[in-house]
This record gives C-alpha cells, structure tokens and sequence, in this order.
C-alpha cells in the first residue's frame, strides 16, 4: 500500500527528530560508547587481551619467545628464529583479529555466505568468477613444490600453526568469540591457503579496474572503431593497452 502524503511528512518528522536528539546526545554518551568500544581499552578490546597476560604454552616453538605490548597495545615479538616468530604472529593476529581474518578469506574465496546467508550470494558469485581462490590454490601448490620459495613457504606453515594454536587455546579454555556467537557459529581452522587468499584480495583491492575488461568487451563487439567515436583514446588515465593494434585517428 502506498505511503500517503500525511504519513510520509509524519515519518520524515519523526526520523528527523530522532536524529536530531541522537547528535544532542553524542557528546554526553561518547564517554560511554568509548569505554565500550575502544580498541584497546574498551570491553570488547580488554576481552581480546585480558586472558592472554602472563605465559601462554605454544607447541612446537624451538626457544622461548617474548611478547611485549607497547603503550598502543601493539605486540613486539622477541624469538630466536624466525619460525618462531611467524608462529607467535599467527598466533597474535587471530587472538586480535580472527573474525576479521575469516571475513576476508571468505570474501576472497567467495564464501560470505557461510557466515551471512543469502545477504552475500552476488558478491559471492562476482569473487568466485574472478578466481582470486583457484589463484591462491596454484601459488600454494607452486610454492609448496620449489626449492627457490622454500623458507617462504616453511614461514606460511608456520604462521598458519600459530592461527590454529589460537583456536585449540579457545576451545581448550572454553573460550567464545563474540562474533560466532552472535551467529550461532565456530570458527573454521586456518589453512595455508586462506592467506594467499588475503594476499591475493589485497593485490586486487589496491590494483583493480574492470574498466580495461569492459572496454575489451566494448572492441570485440563493435570494432577498435568504436573507441575513437566514443574518444576513449585521448585520455590521460587508464588508456587501455591495446597489443598489436593500431587506431588512425
């Protein structure tokens, strides 16, 4: 049923309204949502670091490594090899940063919708036809079976231990994420490959414009002509590259 006139000025008011008492409120309630929600010092940051103080017992170090947190709650790690500090940052990074960390993987592998449903089924659809995840699959197998990235790759087992550490630890101390437990969900193991992931999503992220594909599609179509009657070879950003074409203007 239509919305109207009358109606329509009453909710505009009363939304209006409401918003206007809200900004009235901010600055007496900012105190609060600040203790509340502060990275490092509010309740959802002193939940993240309140059970990880003192020694913590990870498998499979080869010495003892010390992390100290800064003023900023940033860590420093202090280990006698490198292994060991790749595993101690896995570690780190899904003890502040897990939920985070799943999200991009899933997003990169076009796998939201494990997490939120139908809501994520397009962006799910557009990352798996861009095939970041079959990308990461071919780099780990490329990585895992040459002797030139080795070390690399050794550092990658090592960093995905230490994610997966910080798993078992919440399970062991039956400890809950907040976020899987709003969505009735546990968290999923960490494998070598989710980084690449990341990596992948991130060298995209930073690089990408559909705008030479699309301007491709536009030739195959209707000729190289079509670029010049639409001028899109004078400009001066993102010209596509055009291999073994010329164009008489």
């Amino acid at each position: 049923m239509p919305i109207r006139g009358g109606y329509r000025n009453y909710l505009v008011i009363s939304i209006s309204s409401l918003l206007i008492l809200i900004l009235i409120a901010l600055p007496m309630l900012s105190p609060l949502l600040d203790r509340i929600l502060h990275p490092l010092n509010g309740s959802f940051g002193s939940l993240r670091i309140a059970f990880l103080e003192g020694y913590i017992e990870i498998d499979g170090l080869n010495g003892e490594v010390n992390v100290l947190y800064d003023g900023l709650g940033i860590p420093h790690i202090y280990a006698s090899n490198y292994i060991d500090a790749y595993k101690v940052m896995g570690f780190l990074h899904a003890k502040d940063r897990f939920f985070q960390m799943d999200v991009m993987r899933r997003l990169a592998q076009g796998r939201l919708s494990e997490l939120f449903g139908e809501l994520t089924l397009d962006i799910d659809r557009d990352f798996r036809h861009l095939g970041l995840y079959i990308s990461a699959e071919k780099t780990l197998d490329y990585i895992a079976n040459s002797n030139e990235f080795s070390w690399e790759y050794q550092a990658l087992l090592a960093y995905t231990e230490g994610v997966n550490q910080f798993l078992r630890y919440l399970e062991v101390n039956g400890i809950s994420l907040t976020e899987y437990s709003l969505l009735g969900l546990k968290p999923e193991p960490w494998k070598p490959v989710d980084s690449i992931s990341i990596g992948k999503f991130m060298a995209w992220s930073l690089s990408w414009s559909m705008e030479d594909l699309n301007l491709q599609e536009l030739v195959n179509r209707n000729g190289l002509e079509i670029l010049v009657d639409l001028d899109l070879l004078d400009r001066s950003l993102n010209t596509p590259i055009l291999d073994k074409f010329k164009v008489d203007t």
